[in-house]
């Protein structure tokens, strides 16, 4: 069998809220502390696995984070009954218990880079946990990541699992990280996009260069399959806080947009040489313009955060609601469709309103790997995804999920007792 292209998501758990954590995401700090819909947003999530399992797409599903994060609770100095600990953190330092209950894990792009066996020169898979230290909320993450990937690949002839990186190199994982081949089978060429370098005196963005070239080191990256791009900072301000904001690739195809970097040339130029010299086939990129989707529109509907798959043989399109109910946005995409030089045959609009809500579309609910049979062979079958599981959760997630949470509720030290034992019960399904 030809290695295949896995998604891996992670359901999302019952604390999911918006706690507008991320002041450089315009969609989170839109929707701070309004209500959230909890076991809305874990069916979407779960009904796009669904939906891409349908397309043939393999699917990996990893478990919630446990939610508060007691370890963070611990390291806050917060002490006595898991009732006296909420109380306290609540009352002493309520942005701080904030972070502890945010279920922003969500978002599996953000768990780290994953480089594939094709790439390497050991020809192992490698990973390596995002750090996330942008933001503490995120940054809690790392150490349960690290762990959660161990388990999830175990196999050390095929994989490498690294530690994260230090928390000064600031490292967001695969939101920023691309990857363009002929096809699944050939080894690709590593985008990694950057915001910063560790010298600035200022540093814009949530990556910088030097994280990014120590990933390429552990995981025995060739120089020549990578190619390093600088973010344009006037992105980043305006609220393209991850290169997936503006930018996406699948196999031969790089779609971006034209503001993404400070000097798009090098996509047009060297990622194209390169590719064509290094693969003797065509790189297809499209590069769509402010005239045609203006920057602000493009974040708001989450254009470039939209997946693309192969399905059948055909490329296909899998986009938020919001870029079907963006009249402009829809008709780029037909026009996109129409296109000669486009691969892309079909588009499929999914609701996924809650994560887009606090800042998340298609792309960023999932992590890419690919896989040969026999890597494949060595996964867990608890972390498959397949039609039984897919009804097994729908209907836990839709008996034992709350369907709205306000601030007040994770106050509540009942309430959180209830959604810790939801948490450690799906985790065992």
């Amino acid at each position: 069998m030809k290695p295949q292209e896995y998604n891996i998501d992670r359901l999302v758990g019952p604390t999911h809220n918006f706690g507008g954590l991320s002041a450089d995401n315009v969609a989170s700090t839109d929707n701070k502390d309004t209500p959230s819909n909890p076991k809305q947003a874990a069916l979407e999530g779960l009904d796009k696995m669904y939906f891409l399992h349908q397309l043939g797409i393999p699917q990996i599903v990893l478990p919630p984070l446990v939610r508060p994060n007691f370890d963070l609770i611990k390291d806050l100095g917060i002490k006595g009954s898991l009732r006296n600990k909420l109380k306290n953190i609540w009352n002493q330092s309520p942005h701080l218990a904030e972070a502890c209950f945010s279920s922003s894990g969500m978002w599996t792009a953000n768990a780290g880079i994953i480089s594939n066996s094709k790439d390497t020169e050991d020809s192992k898979i490698h990973f390596t946990p995002a750090n996330l230290t942008s933001n503490l909320h995120r940054s809690i993450e790392a150490k349960e990541n690290h762990n959660i990937f161990k388990d999830l690949f175990p196999n050390k002839k095929h994989f490498n699992i690294h530690p994260p990186l230090p928390s000064s190199l600031l490292d967001e994982g695969a939101a920023n990280h691309c990857r363009v081949s002929p096809d699944t089978e050939s080894h690709g060429i590593n985008i990694f996009v950057y915001g910063h370098k560790n010298a600035d005196s200022v540093k814009l963005g949530r990556q910088s260069l030097e994280a990014f070239q120590s990933i390429a080191r552990h995981h025995q990256l060739k120089p020549e399959h990578t190619l390093y791009i600088r973010q344009n900072p006037e992105v980043i301000q305006q609220g393209a806080f991850h290169n997936d904001v503006v930018a996406t690739s699948h196999l031969n195809y790089f779609l971006y947009h034209e503001h993404s970097y400070t000097d798009s040339s090098i996509v047009e130029n060297d990622l194209r040489i390169k590719f064509e010299a290094m693969f003797h086939s065509p790189l297809r990129t499209e590069c769509v313009s402010e005239k045609e989707i203006p920057l602000a529109l493009a974040i708001k509907t989450y254009l470039f955060n939209s997946q693309i798959v192969s399905s059948k043989g055909e490329m296909v399109l899998i986009a938020p609601q919001q870029c079907q109910q963006s009249k402009r946005v829809s008709i780029y995409i037909n026009k996109l469709l129409q296109s000669k030089t486009c691969p892309i045959s079909n588009v499929h609009y999914l609701d996924i309103n809650q994560s887009m809500k606090n800042g998340g579309g298609p792309a960023c609910l999932r992590l890419r790997i690919i896989l040969t049979e026999d890597q494949a062979a060595c996964i867990p079958e608890d972390y498959l995804f397949s039609e039984e599981r897919y009804k097994t959760l729908k209907s836990f997630i839709t008996e034992n999920y709350a369907s709205t949470i306000r601030r007040r509720e994770l106050e509540d030290p009942d309430f959180i007792t209830n959604l810790i034992d939801i948490t450690t019960r799906l985790n065992r399904i």
